[in-house]
């Protein structure tokens, strides 16, 4: 991907980044949010205030009831059985697979900050086509970017991490390279916390396996 690709993705897919570059609360790992009822009662106390299920359940009732306006897919096209909810430093955020579309690149991701109030929604579908990827983002409903980007060679940890990923979240190598393009701009220097968030709202990662690599390939 050329430099201007590398630019327009990370611009167009506005995921908050600039919280994970000027908050001291952004080393902090991303934690998978847990599924079950809200305020469940666990060995030390309420579980979660909000959980992945209560999160899916609320973001999919508003992509039903038209809140969130889908550009490029619409709600049977999303995969919610495959939704990987998230906290993190702003609050909280869930990224859903389109499986209709290019495998699991395609997506919907939707930000909530912590009193449970929806701050961004991208949408993001990404065709493939004469060995290139083509990138359409709707950032909030508004269409931020429209562009073929073409596929380089990703940072030597990229490999190590790719690998982990088809080891432990069945991830395939195509979809982890379409990943790889889509959040080139986050991930050029190291893994970091604006890297995880992308590839987590990008969706066709699963929480655990996101977690596990992320970890294994930072601590080496």
């Amino acid at each position: 991907m050329k430099l201007y690709g590398h630019l327009l993705v990370a611009a167009a897919v506005g995921l908050l980044l600039s919280v994970t570059a000027t908050s001291p609360a952004a080393a902090a790992p991303l934690t998978p949010l847990e599924r079950g009822c809200a305020g469940e009662q666990g060995d030390d106390g309420p579980v979660n205030a909000i959980n992945a299920d209560e999160l899916t359940q609320r973001t999919k009732a508003l992509v039903e009831d038209g809140a969130i306006a889908l550009k490029a897919t619409n709600a049977a096209d999303l995969h919610w059985g495959h939704a990987n909810a998230y906290e993190w430093p702003a609050g909280s955020f869930i990224g859903i697979p389109a499986t209709k579309f290019n495998g699991d690149a395609s997506s919907l991701a939707v930000f909530y900050d912590h009193d449970g109030g929806r701050t961004d929604t991208v949408e993001t579908f990404v065709d493939q086509r004469d060995g290139r990827l083509w990138v359409q983002v709707w950032r909030d409903g508004e269409r931020t970017l429209n562009a073929a980007v073409d596929v380089e060679e990703m940072p030597a940890w990229w490999g190590e991490f790719e690998g982990c990923l088809n080891q432990h979240g069945n991830v395939s190598a195509s979809t982890a390279a379409t990943l790889g393009a889509i959040c080139a701009a986050s991930c050029m220097g190291t893994l970091g916390t604006g890297c995880v968030i992308c590839l987590g709202a990008a969706g066709g990662i699963g929480a655990t396996a996101l977690g596990y690599c992320a970890g294994k390939v930072m601590n080496d």
